[in-house]
């Protein structure tokens, strides 16, 4: 005779037998032991995360089993606890399987692409120039690393969510430019520092007032000529004046004079008998 025993558990078993020499009976006590079939299962928390990443395993396998078998599918090696935690040291995808064994039979489950482990953010930038007269065109360009998708540029007057920006400075000042990252791998900060100088307006001299004394001279009288030369530029310079008379060249001078003001110069010449 064939019995299937549907549940778990320890049975016994009598057998009685009939018949002209009467009757008899055989007990069996704890005679069959069946037992339930396992079932792998784990959870996992956090299952992403920036590295290093310490994961905790729990396992919530069912049936009669008494060892564990984990393997974290970064290369490590296996684990034999029942509840274990470990850490991703490395950016990835990792596949994750727990086989359970016993008097039950073997199971495993294996969970793919399971934890996800992401670069741990590091901000960083470059600037090109980092100083100058305005308008001050900068190049940054971003060199961050890590898993990043938001970029939050400071320049100190406006902000930008470009990846590597250009901007324009157009007024004197020191500029603190910051660049936040942020993204799976977490968020990071880094500022530096870009000056501005005022513009520089080139020098701009002009002669004028000019005057001739006496303006009748008579033969071999000395002719005294002045005149001033300004700047009316933005910074200090210098320039040679020529006197000429009838296209001819006479004399010169150098002179050198500060924005906004005016330095005098004076020819001495001779009239010439006719």
């Amino acid at each position: 005779h064939t019995y299937i025993y549907t549940a778990k558990g320890v049975y016994t078993v009598s057998l009685t037998v009939t018949g002209l020499g009467g009757t008899d009976t055989e007990t069996k006590v704890d005679y069959i032991t069946v037992y339930e079939a396992v079932g792998a299962a784990f959870s996992a928390s956090p299952t992403a995360g920036q590295a290093p990443l310490t994961v905790k395993f729990r396992n919530q396998s069912s049936g009669d089993y008494d060892t564990w078998l984990w393997d974290f599918g970064d290369g490590s090696p296996t684990s034999s606890e029942q509840n274990p935690s470990h850490t991703y040291t490395a950016k990835g995808v990792y596949t994750v399987s727990l086989t359970v064994t016993g008097l039950g039979g073997t199971d495993t489950e294996t969970k793919v692409d399971y934890i996800t482990v992401y670069e741990a953010v590091g901000a960083a930038f470059s600037a090109s120039p980092t100083a100058g007269q305005a308008p001050l065109t900068v190049k940054f360009r971003n060199q961050s690393t890590g898993d990043i998708d938001q970029w939050w540029w400071s320049f100190g007057d406006s902000n930008s969510h470009r990846q590597s920006p250009s901007h324009t400075y157009y007024n004197e000042g020191t500029y603190r430019v910051c660049l936040t990252v942020t993204g799976p791998g977490g968020e990071d900060r880094i500022c530096k520092k870009i000056t501005v100088e005022s513009m520089v307006v080139a020098p701009k001299l002009l002669v004028r007032d000019l005057e001739i004394t006496p303006v009748y001279p008579q033969p071999r009288q000395a002719i005294q000529i002045t005149a001033d030369v300004a700047n009316v530029g933005g910074t200090w310079g210098s320039k040679t004046v020529n006197l000429m008379i009838n296209g001819q060249f006479e004399q010169s001078i150098r002179v050198g004079v500060s924005p906004g003001t005016a330095k005098p110069i004076s020819f001495t010449v001779y009239k010439v008998e006719p």
